[in-house]
């Protein structure tokens, strides 16, 4: 009976250890720019940022989206014209992927909340830390 169970494990290790691992070798990413919760990351022509979800606050969630090039210069011309000419009101982004409210605010300078939504018929968002108008430069590396 000892010889049966020893054999059928030894059998059931050796099936097991054929599956091997295989590397896959990832794009390099090339950090564009990176403020407190957001970073910006760039790998061939997509735009990665991640960030913390600011509307838990008992809870650290990251969340992150992609964009093309041109969507993600089209994302920085409207957030930073609407900080250089200190406009208010929200305003509506949609991408090949994702929706953003983006909703401009001027009380104590102004500053940009902006409100992702992952899917663009979910309900569920996440929240990018209020961004004024350095640290935007700085997360899509224009300082």
């Amino acid at each position: 009976m000892k010889k049966i169970i020893i054999t059928v494990s030894l059998a059931a290790l050796t099936l097991t250890s054929f599956g091997q691992l295989t590397m896959n070798k990832s794009p390099r990413r090339e950090k564009i720019g990176k403020i407190i919760s957001v970073e910006c990351y760039k790998s061939n022509d997509q735009y990665h940022f991640i960030y913390r979800d600011v509307k838990f606050t008992t809870i650290v969630n990251y969340k992150d989206f992609t964009m093309s090039k041109e969507e993600f210069d089209a994302f920085y011309f409207i957030i930073a014209n609407g900080l250089e000419n200190k406009i208010t009101g929200k305003y509506e982004l949609e991408t090949e992927k994702d929706f953003f409210i983006l909703n401009f605010k001027n009380s104590f300078g102004a500053y940009v909340e902006i409100t992702h939504f992952a899917n663009k018929s979910a309900n569920v968002a996440g929240r990018v830390k209020a961004l004024f108008r350095k640290p935007t430069y700085k997360l899509f590396g224009k300082i």
